[in-house]
């Protein structure tokens, strides 16, 4: 299990990520992350992840984290951002932004890898 979070934080003036580093789990982390420049909520899930690591995910920009079991929702999802071993579903906001945000996170934008539903 995780002894420490180690997290890549981004702020893109869209929406800010944080993504876990390290991968020793088999569920997901859903949330509300506030984009402050454009006064809105986006709907994420990130894995993979477990409750303690959602517990750490719980700030000022984030609200209503959940865990839940196995792999993000794909229903819905216009993002995917792999970054290592984790993948980040995000399901509002602008692509150009997200793929912006992704790849300054040194991750690969895949939307292509997000599951058909």
């Amino acid at each position: 299990m995780w002894k420490t979070l180690a997290s890549t934080v981004l702020t893109t003036g869209l929406l800010t990520l944080t993504a876990p580093m390290a991968s020793a789990a088999e569920g997901h982390c859903t949330y509300r992350q506030l984009a402050p420049k454009l006064r809105t909520w986006h709907r994420v899930c990130q894995m993979p992840a477990t409750p303690q690591t959602c517990r750490e995910l719980v700030s000022e920009l984030k609200e209503r984290v959940e865990y839940g079991e196995g792999d993000c929702p794909a229903k819905g999802a216009i993002e995917l951002c792999v970054i290592g071993t984790s993948k980040l579903y995000i399901y509002q906001g602008d692509a150009q932004d997200l793929v912006k945000g992704c790849e300054m996170m040194h991750g690969a934008s895949r939307p292509d890898l997000i599951p058909k539903t």
